[in-house]
């Protein structure tokens, strides 16, 4: 049997609402499926059509009873505009094209139209949002549940820069997201407009309340949304645009004269300085100071894209694109269908990985920044060279007083630290510059490790596969004969 579902829009309430073609089909058509007669237009057709009530239950009962009908014609009627107003309606249509039903919508006046009339707005307004309620409801039910959603807050559903409406506030569950949500957003005293249409008339209420104030006032016989007019963009200081605003603001022609005479040069010393102040926050472990010194970072990272926006050089896009292509590129045991066992083989193949990407480096360690401080930068080439299979070999007899067994760590560190604060002192005796020192000798392990590398690979053998004395045995002769 060939089956042709029509979904009628019953429209916002009053008779006086309903299309002519919906009408038509509420006249012609025998059998009339609903999920509640608690609408107007029914009210009015009970008498004139065979009305069947489905049995209570979610969406998914509703559809399937709909879809099990041994009938050629099926007709089920929906409140206001079907794909707009009807959870029913989005599910059935998804279903029934699964099952090669012919389907027709017959549109009817939303709830929505009249909130947009009540207002006297327009869907094209610049910038206008239409959030449904239960959107806002599942994801302040989402934060509640454990473990965190690390998913929760990653993009903001509302942008109160922008206007807002919020529908369907039909429940006391969607009304306390709503206002949760708007609390989070907007000032105590912002101002909104509470639309209520009752259902039986078409009948539209509409009162502006502070959000404060605003208080659930919520009934089976009305269907109620809510608007918010938006709000200035140097009062939305939670947003990444604002700060991307308020740079260019300072660059702008009447902005801030020091910050019209930066460049990429005079601003480099800037992003080191702030990159330090945040790592010392962290390290005194107030995370407070360290969320304020994240955000000096990320100003620094926006001045130099606004910079090179100014400049038609590159700007932010051209940042966030680079390391979200390379962030994917990059994790292909998450993005892609590659399997690790262990964070090893993470680094092994993000080293991989960086060798195809034809940056045209020519050493195992282009990556690791010269002008960063000597020791750090040697953990960094360290940190690299195990992921090429290196080992790093024992400290020897001078410094065996510090690998004594039973240290805790806090003792080995505060050794540690001494020995290397003592040897600076030694270089200084010996009139060496220690950073010096250290950072030739880094220069030679990196010549040497791409030496064995490069040797390996003509030999036709991966370094990694070697046992642990011979990777070391050529890495050592390398570095002697670099002198």
């Amino acid at each position: 049997m060939k089956h042709t579902l029509t979904i009628v829009g019953l429209g916002p309430g009053s008779p006086d609402l309903l299309t002519r073609q919906a009408s038509q089909v509420l006249e012609n058509c025998h059998e009339l499926l609903v999920s509640s007669v608690h609408h107007p237009v029914l009210q009015a057709l009970k008498k004139q059509r065979k009305l069947v009530v489905l049995n209570d239950g979610d969406a998914d009962s509703i559809v399937r009873q709909i879809l099990s009908r041994q009938i050629a014609d099926v007709v089920y009627a929906a409140p206001g505009n079907p794909l707009e107003d009807d959870s029913v309606s989005r599910l059935l249509v998804e279903q029934a094209d699964l099952k090669q039903w012919s389907t027709l919508l017959v549109a009817g006046v939303s709830f929505l139209d009249l909130t947009f009339q009540a207002l006297r707005l327009t869907r094209h307004a610049p910038g206008m949002q239409v959030v449904d309620a239960a959107e806002l409801c599942l994801q302040s039910e989402n934060e509640k549940e454990p473990p965190f959603d690390v998913f929760a807050g990653v993009y903001r559903t509302v942008d109160p820069t922008r206007p807002l409406i919020v529908e369907h506030v039909d429940s006391r569950s969607r009304f306390e997201a709503v206002r949760g949500t708007f609390a989070t957003l907007y000032p105590d005293d912002q101002p909104v407009e509470v639309v209520s249409i009752e259902i039986d008339s078409g009948a539209i209420r509409t009162e502006e309340i502070e959000l404060a104030k605003i208080a659930p006032s919520l009934t089976d016989d009305r269907r109620v949304s809510m608007y918010v007019k938006p709000v200035e963009r140097l009062k939305d200081v939670a947003a990444f645009d604002t700060l991307r605003y308020i740079v260019a603001r300072l660059r702008a022609p009447n902005g801030c004269p020091w910050d019209r005479e930066q460049t990429y040069q005079s601003m480099k010393k800037h992003l080191l300085e702030e990159t330090y102040e945040a790592i010392s926050a962290l390290d005194n472990g107030d995370l407070q100071q360290f969320a304020s010194e994240l955000g000096d970072v990320l100003l620094q990272v926006v001045m130099h894209s606004q910079l090179g926006r100014e400049a038609r050089e590159f700007d932010l896009e051209d940042v966030l694109r680079a390391v979200n292509t390379k962030l994917i590129r990059r994790h292909p045991h998450v993005f892609g269908d590659v399997q690790v066992a262990s964070s090893a083989d993470v680094l092994r193949n993000w080293e991989r990985i960086k060798r195809t990407e034809g940056q045209g480096a020519v050493s195992t360690f282009s990556g690791v920044p010269e002008a960063a401080p000597s020791l750090m930068r040697a953990d960094a080439v360290q940190s690299r060279a195990t992921r090429y299979g290196w080992i790093p070999p024992s400290t020897g007899p001078a410094l065996a007083g510090i690998e004594q067994p039973g240290l805790s760590a806090d003792e080995f560190k505060t050794q540690l630290g001494d020995l290397l604060f003592g040897l600076v002192a030694l270089a200084r005796r010996r009139n060496v510059d220690a950073e010096e020192a250290v950072r030739l000798a880094t220069n030679r392990f990196c010549a040497a490790l791409d030496q064995v590398l490069v040797e390996s690979q003509n030999q036709g053998l991966a370094f990694d596969s070697l046992d642990a004395e011979e990777r070391q045995r050529r890495v050592e002769r390398a570095m002697s004969e670099a002198g």
